[in-house]
């Protein structure tokens, strides 16, 4: 039996994703930091690209005429000279020249994460070696700071010995803020409790046999059944408590982002500077208006030099070699679709601004608990966009309110805020004696909210506010 070799040609249909629109689904998720240092790089990197920096409001970002911000009313000609060295270093994208003294003001205007100063304070005091334990550990810190892994699943993931995974955590564990890389409160107040004593603080006499041995029941107030066990008056023990309660948090990574949010108004989560995206305010009439500002720090456009060379080409192309004109028609290309990118960026931002003024105008005029149930798929439809095109407009953006007030453009979609106010507000009233999360479902229920317990404590981690029992 013979075998013949058959060449079979098969027809497939297969989606492919240009170039192009990587680039320009990669600049509408970005930042205004990010999109700011991505324009900065390709500016180095095409000579076929201008780029025109415009004076802007260090508040709102609109453009400035003069020394005075028409959309806001922040001046710049009455300013401290330092507040604005410190803030025009704070701005710079360009590296500091070799020559340049260093200026130790400008580490004082650099922004960082907790996990990049914990990473960066480890890294002067463990040796080399050990670093790849500490960015694990470090990775492994949740939004409050504690070490959510275990000792043995470090060492295991990294091969490593028990006692050098240990042995690190503890370095991680003396930084500040105090109590960070804790693996429970126990843990956590503990350490703050021994940095307080180190620093020459007078420590109550029973703040540490409360924190390992009765920490639950004092958290349920429980002083009379702990005072009996250590044979101490009640109101010794409500004084231990108290000093626990002042003293100590629960919550060490807020502690650092409390420190960063101290000097300038506008920030995120994270403690860092931000700069509005879409500006929101009401004119004479009273009807809203909307503005992606971001067009106003920057026009973008093809360097002249290089377009009167490609109108050359195209008139007498035989006058340069092949690899010349190669070069020009790349350089000019990929100019004018990084331009088109960030035209489709702001094209889209604005579509999805109009459509937020409309769906949620009394979120913008009267707050959040005016706030309507909006989906990002909701938007899509009625933008004309994939609902992943609106998840990336909305990532990392930040919209000035009329009020005046910063919030992230992602919060239009967070049916929960109006449901979080009121409880902050009913929280805020309970008086003396704290509200279970029980009995906190049932009065956003006489309110009209219909809330579970189990998302009530949902939303008060959410909202950074302690339990029942630990709060003062």
């Amino acid at each position: 039996m013979s075998m013949d070799l058959l060449q079979q040609e098969a027809h497939e249909m297969r989606q492919t994703v240009s170039p192009r629109m990587v680039q320009a689904s990669s600049i509408l998720a970005m930042s205004s930091l990010d999109l700011q240092q991505a324009i900065s790089r390709e500016a180095q990197d095409n000579p076929a690209l201008e780029v025109e920096e415009i004076s802007v409001c260090p508040r709102c970002g609109d453009k400035l005429e003069g020394s005075v911000c028409i959309t806001c009313g922040e001046g710049t000609a009455e300013r401290d000279p330092t507040e604005q060295f410190l803030e025009e270093e704070a701005n710079r994208t360009t590296p500091q020249a070799e020559e340049e003294e260093f200026d130790p003001l400008t580490v004082v205007a650099s922004e960082v994460s907790l996990q990049e100063r914990l990473l960066q304070d480890l890294g002067a005091s463990l040796p080399g070696g050990d670093m790849a334990i500490a960015e694990y550990l470090v990775g492994a810190l949740d939004e409050t700071g504690y070490l959510r892994t275990t000792l043995d699943e470090v060492a295991w993931q990294l091969q490593v010995d028990y006692e050098e995974v240990e042995r690190v955590l503890k370095a991680l564990q003396a930084l500040d803020p105090p109590g960070v890389g804790a693996r429970d409160i126990r843990e956590c107040m503990l350490i703050q409790l021994d940095r307080l004593a180190e620093s020459g603080v007078r420590v109550h006499p029973l703040a540490r046999v409360l924190i390992e041995d009765h920490l639950e029941d004092i958290g349920k107030h429980r002083f009379a059944v702990v005072a009996h066990q250590l044979r101490k008056p009640i109101d010794e023990v409500e004084a231990g408590w108290e000093f626990i309660k002042e003293q100590l948090s629960p919550y060490p990574a807020y502690m650092f982002e409390e420190r960063a949010l101290g000097s300038k108004s506008v920030r995120t989560d994270r403690g860092q500077a931000v700069t509005p995206d879409i500006v929101v305010t009401i004119d004479e009439k009273g009807n809203l208006r909307s503005e992606v500002i971001e067009s106003k720090r920057y026009q973008l456009r093809v360097s002249r030099p290089y377009e009167s060379v490609l109108r050359q080409i195209r008139a007498a192309g035989d006058a340069m070699s092949e690899e010349e004109r190669e070069h020009v028609r790349a350089y000019v290309q990929r100019a004018r679709q990084f331009i088109n990118s960030i035209q489709q960026r702001r094209r889209t931002m604005q579509l999805l601004a109009d459509f937020l003024l409309e769906r949620q105008s009394g979120f913008l005029k009267d707050g959040v608990r005016h706030l309507k149930p909006l989906t990002r798929a909701e938007a899509a439809v009625a933008v004309g966009v994939h609902e992943s095109t609106v998840s990336r407009a909305a990532a990392e953006k930040f919209v000035l309110m009329p009020s005046g007030k910063v919030v992230p453009l992602s919060d239009f979609f967070k049916a929960a805020l109006p449901v979080q106010d009121v409880m902050r507000e009913i929280i805020e009233a309970e008086g003396g004696r704290h509200l279970t999360d029980r009995e906190i479902s049932e009065r956003l229920k006489e309110r009209g909210y219909t809330v579970a317990r189990r998302t009530v404590a949902k939303y008060r981690y959410q909202m950074r506010i302690l339990p029942s029992e630990l709060r003062i």
